[in-house]
């Protein structure tokens, strides 16, 4: 298993190490032998990079090969420009949540069309996929074209920044008008889904389980005073009823995949005690009597609707896994048995069969399907 890993990040390595990448030979054997690695670049500079950092290894190489120029120093701090105009200082060893972050999103953004400027420039005349990234108070902080604003300490980049706000996989319908619209957000994480439904003017009900997520989120709420008196954040899981055992990962990071339904993470998962709320406890807790959108990314958490619930709702969004006695086909039916027209579709980059992960969008509002 271990050889077929190294493999794989030397796969995903290989485009850029070819093309920016003196040693690429010495560079690929230790990443096969799954060793701490010295990386020597064509303009001279050199990078130590440890073996737990391979992750973080293919995003400086990616965000390295995008840029315009870079240098690296005796002390493995890195400074990169990606346009001519506007430079990053990344310190590399050690490297912090907030650092890695940073070279997480000089990779991934690019990737998807985004620029980061550095300056105190207005960006509200930039284009939509325009950050700024500055720091205030010691804390590094993004904001996005809209002003809608993130510690980079408390992201996931990939989730906060790559899929809401780049890649506008949130996005449903431009027809569709929120202001004063409610929606139920079922894994709201730190706070990037109810804060990008918020900006549309919505009433946003965020549950989020997972503690830390949860902390994260009132940090990042905190940040964005408007808009957070739109957002009710909840820490508590939708789903079941009663206290529900969270299966995750040892990791530290902001965004790590958690579910009470599946435990991927097998016999060392971090488990812990999360109080659960089925969606009629919601409603009636929250006084709630039509939900306009329940958007949900809850890892299985989706199977636990019944019908009678469903009844008051009239959009549903749903990022899916099925697994095991959970059958997407079973979801689909139960949507349209109970009045919902359905669009399946893949927005992701996973490999799995649309059987086992995906999207899936209904409506019973004809008129603006």
């Amino acid at each position: 298993m271990a050889i077929k890993n190294q493999i794989y990040w030397i796969a995903l390595m290989g485009p850029y190490i070819q093309k920016i990448v003196k040693n690429k030979f010495s560079l690929m054997l230790g990443i096969i032998l799954g060793i701490d690695v010295s990386v020597k670049f064509k303009n001279g500079n050199t990078l130590q990079v440890k073996s737990s950092q391979y992750y973080h290894l293919l995003c400086v190489l990616g965000a390295l090969t995008y840029a315009t120029s870079f240098s690296i120093n005796s002390k493995n701090i890195i400074e990169i420009e990606n346009d001519l105009m506007n430079k990053f200082v990344i310190k590399f060893n050690p490297l912090s949540i907030e650092e890695g972050n940073l070279i997480e999103l000089l990779y991934w953004g690019p990737k998807y069309g985004a620029n980061f400027i550095s300056n105190d420039e207005n960006i509200s005349n930039f284009r939509d996929k325009t950050f700024r990234i500055y720091s205030k108070n010691n804390q590094k902080i993004i904001e996005n074209r809209e002003g809608i604003k993130f510690f980079l300490r408390y992201i996931q980049t990939n989730n906060t920044i790559t899929e809401t706000f780049i890649r506008t996989l949130h996005h449903i319908n431009s027809k569709i008008d929120f202001k004063d619209k409610i929606v139920i957000d079922a894994g709201a994480e730190c706070g990037d889904t109810p804060l990008y439904f918020a900006s549309k003017g919505a009433k946003v009900y965020a549950f989020e389980p997972i503690d830390a997520h949860f902390e994260a989120m009132k940090k990042n709420l905190g940040l964005n005073e408007e808009l957070s008196k739109l957002i009710i954040p909840i820490n508590a899981a939708v789903g079941k009823d009663g206290l529900l055992t969270f299966h995750r990962d040892n990791s530290v990071d902001i965004g790590t995949s958690a579910s009470f339904v599946y435990n991927k993470h097998g016999p060392n998962a971090r488990t812990s005690e999360v109080q659960g709320m089925s969606l009629s406890t919601i409603l009636e807790k929250y006084d709630i009597d039509k939900v306009d959108l329940l958007k949900m990314d809850c890892k299985g958490c989706e199977f636990f609707m019944n019908d009678d619930e469903l009844k008051k709702i009239d959009r549903i969004k749903i990022e899916y896994v099925a697994k095991g006695k959970y059958k997407i086909q079973n979801l689909l039916k139960q949507l349209q048995n109970s009045g919902f027209h359905c669009t399946m579709y893949r927005d992701s980059d996973s490999k799995n069969s649309s059987n086992i992960a995906g999207y899936l969008y209904g409506t019973r509002i004809k008129e603006e399907q």
